[in-house]
């Protein structure tokens, strides 16, 4: 969380989440489709410092097929009555490792 507008390339980003986007659903579709819908508690990491690349990840039990060639949507559902206090703004990231595939033809 920061209040400073315009400066989000020079931020540190280490605090934590407010407790209603933590309570939040992850929601990424395509095409209109919700392909991953979890609550964000379940994949947080309070900016880890793990030396490991995987232990940034938080790995699906499901195979999820993201096309390259369509818009893919990311969105947070919030909790009926839940609200962000403050005017300070918060800075998600979303990363996705993966597999390219392709049908052979």
């Amino acid at each position: 969380a920061h209040a400073d507008s315009g400066k989000e390339n020079v931020l540190e980003y280490t605090s934590g989440l407010p407790v209603a986007v933590k309570n939040a659903h992850l929601i990424i579709s395509q095409g209109n489709v919700a392909l991953i819908s979890l609550p964000v508690s379940a994949i947080y990491n309070p900016y880890s410092n793990a030396i490991r690349l995987e232990d940034h990840y938080k790995e699906l039990t499901d195979l999820v097929l993201l096309n390259s060639t369509e818009p893919i949507s990311i969105e947070l559902e919030f909790a009926q009555g839940a609200e962000i206090s403050g005017t300070n703004k918060y800075y998600i990231e979303v990363a996705a490792k993966g597999y390219e595939t392709y049908l052979k033809q």
